[in-house]
């Protein structure tokens, strides 16, 4: 879509809220213990314009038992479809559902999941009845914008939807480069509908506090590929927010609603993002205590200790999140400017410097598909015109 209309009066609000398993555990305090409420007492979730979750479970009745995973030990993560009120209470609208339990049950539960949550009103991405399915985001229109989410998932290749099979939008952790070639041209087909392109990503080791080199190629890979913002889930513990060409990763949200019985630590958050024509403004972290079945809001002196320990993640990923005297956190963005481009020539190889970017008041070389032709590189079809010349990309 255009990016260049004027800004919103007032930012779009999106909360991201990493990973909720309203499965297994969580069944048996349901009602009795207000676990159906878990979620509606998170406020910044629900007050939020859109709510967006990890849904690391499958909704459903039918499907088989102890599908094989590929692990040493194996845990199996399916919730009754009565169980979705809790994500209804809680302002969710869309969740993500690439990741390694969604086809816990096989690919019959997998597909039935997508009538409940549908049934619930609530959107979803990230699995499907075949692979081009899966790869295809849900969009909402939030105030004067449209949002595109996609949901990939890199943990669990046994789930990946085939051209005959229902599965899951799988990327191979290990060829981060790859994820460019699938999601961009995924990415400029979304915004011919969309402001704005939200990319969820289920990604990494359980228990890390920081993410490793893969995981900031594949994070780099989709911001390149054109992503706005790029939402982690996977490690069950909070990672920093990275900062890489103006857009925001958040690397890993942790758990927002789960029914373990121990964790490395009790540290969690909902996070908003700021959204207008340009993309995202500002992130803010609100923490969060994380116990069994349940989150909710530390007292001030908790909150900002949680804050300062995710402040000193962030840092070390190089951005800057400034503790609020009310425990929580922000950190400031200057997404591009409408109509910025990139030149696709670090695509083809032959550069990797930001002396390659152009605002909308420039023009690309008009060299630019001969010098990447000479170089050996086919110039994609899909790739938007400027001016034009083949080669370049609006991001």
């Amino acid at each position: 879509m255009d990016r260049s209309g004027s800004q919103a009066e007032t930012p779009v609000t999106v909360a991201w809220g990493g990973d909720v398993n309203i499965g297994r555990r969580f069944h048996y305090g349901f009602h009795e213990t207000g676990a159906r409420d878990a979620l509606a007492a998170i406020r910044p979730l629900v007050e939020a314009d859109l709510g967006i979750i990890n849904l690391e479970c499958v909704v459903a009745t039918s499907g088989v038992e102890c599908v094989g995973k590929g692990e040493r030990a194996s845990y199996y993560f399916r919730a009754r479809p009565e169980m979705l009120e809790a994500l209804v209470r809680g302002g969710v609208d869309l969740v993500a559902t690439a990741n390694n339990h969604s086809g816990d049950y096989g690919p019959e539960a997998l597909v039935e999941q997508a009538e409940w949550v549908k049934a619930a009103g609530i959107g979803h991405a990230g699995s499907g009845p075949d692979r081009e399915a899966a790869f295809q985001p849900v969009i909402r229109r939030v105030g004067n914008l449209g949002i595109a989410l996609f949901s990939l998932d890199a943990t669990q290749a046994s789930f990946a939807a085939t051209d005959a099979r229902p599965g899951t939008a799988w990327l191979d952790p290990s060829r981060p480069k790859e994820w460019y070639d699938i999601m961009a041209p995924r990415i400029a087909a979304a915004r011919e509908q969309a402001d704005i392109v939200l990319v969820a990503i289920h990604w990494g080791q359980n228990n890390r506090p920081q993410p490793d080199a893969a995981e900031i190629a594949g994070g780099h890979a989709l911001v390149d590929a054109g992503a706005d913002a790029v939402l982690g889930a996977s490690a069950h513990v909070l990672q920093g927010v990275e900062v890489y060409r103006g857009r925001p990763i958040l690397h890993d949200v942790g758990d927002l609603l789960f029914d373990a019985l121990r964790r490395p630590d009790k540290d969690g958050g909902i996070f908003t993002l700021e959204l207008d024509e340009r993309g995202v403004r500002r992130v803010r972290f609100a923490p969060l205590e994380i116990g069994f079945c349940r989150s909710v809001s530390p007292g001030e002196s908790a909150a900002q200790e949680i804050t300062r320990r995710f402040a000193a993640k962030c840092a070390a990923l190089g951005s800057n999140l400034v503790v609020k005297d009310d425990g929580t956190g922000e950190i400031e963005l200057d997404p591009p400017r409408t109509g910025e481009v990139l030149v696709k020539m670090a695509y083809a190889g032959i550069c990797h410097s930001d002396e390659h970017f152009y605002t909308g008041d420039s023009v690309p070389p008009p060299d630019m598909e001969e010098m990447m032709r000479a170089a050996g590189v086919d110039v994609p079809d899909w790739f938007p015109m400027l001016g034009g010349h083949e080669g370049s990309g609006i991001v």
